[in-house]
């Protein structure tokens, strides 16, 4: 029998805040500057995306972009630094936050950055050729992604920490089957809530349930209104265009 639904509104990400000697080193290791004006570019965090990987975020708002980026519905996959290779995205000197392919094979080489870099100064002009060149011998356009940016998206990025944890609590289980079961559901009811969804399969526990549709969710096969509602039991839910 499954927990509460309430309970999974309630859930933290489940993010680990490295130490800070580990910080001082791996902010080396990144090549990131130390934190200036704002209080989000301080703090190194450890995550792990949906396929396990530990990944080396070198502030916190690059833990914002990461559940921006893992939650925007154009995006297929990201590639961000690793605990095991934290310049894994280096090329030409210079090391990039993340390489994002979208649903239509564009790509981008992202620095997450409170502000933009100032182009009527030729040392930030400077930089920016350098960073448009080493993203295209990445195959990629190079963009920058600011403040003003992840504000906008607040509601993705907050439903997206609460989702991203739900699904770590459950993804030692095989969700494969359910997968397909709710999908085949989905496919059949055409839009639904989240209420709804947990009525179906009635023997599985409402806490795979959860972990399965967002499993669903970000690999694209299913759609919802989370770049607008709250995460709830209301969320609205359909199966996502090709």
């Amino acid at each position: 029998m499954g927990m509460p639904c309430a309970f999974w509104w309630r859930c933290n990400v489940t993010t680990a805040k490295v130490p800070s000697l580990v910080t001082k080193r791996r902010r080396n290791l990144l090549k990131q500057p130390a934190a200036k004006s704002d209080p989000r570019k301080e703090n190194l965090w450890a995550v792990r995306a949906f396929d396990g990987t530990r990944i080396v975020l070198a502030s916190d708002l690059a833990l914002e972009h990461f559940f921006f980026a893992e939650g925007d519905p154009t995006v297929a996959t990201v590639q961000y630094p690793t605990e095991q290779a934290p310049e894994a995205l280096e090329c030409d000197g210079v090391n990039f936050d993340a390489l994002v392919t979208y649903r239509d094979g564009n790509r981008e080489c992202r620095h997450v950055r409170a502000k933009p870099l100032n182009l009527s100064s030729p040392r930030h002009a400077e930089r920016l050729k350098s960073y448009q060149t080493a993203a295209t011998h990445l195959g990629a356009a190079y963009v920058e992604v600011t403040v003003s940016e992840l504000d906008t998206a607040k509601q993705r990025i907050r439903n997206w920490a609460r989702l991203i944890a739900a699904y770590r609590r459950c993804s030692h289980r095989p969700l494969e089957v359910l997968e397909k079961l709710l999908a085949a559901h989905l496919t059949s009811a055409g839009e639904t809530t989240f209420q709804e969804v947990l009525t179906w399969i009635p023997e599985e526990p409402n806490a795979l349930k959860v972990a399965a549709i967002a499993r669903l969710l970000r690999r694209r096969l299913i759609a919802s209104d989370l770049d607008e509602a709250t995460l709830s039991l209301h969320t609205r839910l359909w199966m996502a265009l090709s």
